[in-house]
């Protein structure tokens, strides 16, 4: 199993897709820890992106941010369908730009949380902000707990199988 964090910091676009799949494949759960590591592989590729696609096109820090905000809205909605994590938006008083707040309660990872500039379906978020800044190192640790998760789930299956 590869690590998450190779396919966060590489820029192998075919192992990527490939890497969500397998997420994807793993079911809800999998699918909202494919949403929330392209939300965050974006949005940390945004703040170092510069240029633009064939030197006039649309700048590569817009297309990221743009890939974020997909991903969190499709994560908006598979987190109402799953309805197991505790999830909600508020608004960032310091923030003028992008003033709403994506929070999601990982289990047994932690808070994790993206500025948006605009709101998203679902619920308010009444709990406090943690006051960390670790959702990269928390999304990677769900991301590896589904695929080992899933892998231990299809070697037992497999077990189970050749024994009968």
């Amino acid at each position: 199993m590869i690590a998450a964090s190779t396919v966060f910091e590489g820029s192998n676009a075919t192992l990527t897709r490939r890497y969500y799949a397998a997420l994807e494949a793993c079911g809800p759960l999998g699918h909202i820890a494919a949403c929330l590591m392209r939300a965050c592989k974006a949005s940390t590729r945004a703040k170092r992106y510069h240029g633009r696609v064939n030197g006039s096109g649309p700048r590569f820090r817009d297309l990221a941010y743009d890939t974020k905000q997909r991903s969190l809205i499709e994560l908006a909605t598979a987190l109402a369908h799953d309805g197991t994590l505790l999830y909600g938006w508020r608004r960032d008083p310091g923030e003028s730009l992008n003033a709403w707040v994506l929070y999601v309660e990982l289990v047994p990872e932690g808070q994790v949380s993206f500025h948006s500039p605009m709101r998203g379906a679902g619920p308010e978020y009444t709990a406090p902000w943690d006051g960390t800044h670790t959702s990269t190192e928390r999304i990677l640790a769900l991301c590896d707990r589904v695929l080992l998760t899933s892998q231990q789930r299809t070697l037992f299956v497999a077990g189970a199988v050749a024994r009968t």
